[in-house]
């Protein structure tokens, strides 16, 4: 799903909007798709999210509130 600029930003640390974009689209369809849309099923899709992100230099943010809210917010998007 990555393009070629997205997975060199990945190895060299770089914060890339569309990476966490595609992210939360992946994030998205797990949401849809889900039994339960409860608020612990957000967390754990935002957290497994963030998890990958936080891998990051600048990523750690997104296992924040502040992070975790605006992936919540990526996902739940039209």
């Amino acid at each position: 799903m990555l393009t070629e600029t997205e997975t060199d930003d990945i190895r060299l640390c770089r914060l890339n909007t569309g990476t966490i974009g595609k992210l939360a689209a992946l994030g998205r369809q797990h949401w849809a798709g889900a039994r339960e849309k409860t608020p612990a099923t957000m967390y754990c899709l935002c957290m497994a999210i963030g998890t990958i992100i936080k891998e990051y230099d600048w990523g750690i943010k997104y296992i924040q509130q502040d992070g975790m809210c605006e992936i919540s917010a990526k996902i739940t998007s039209l």
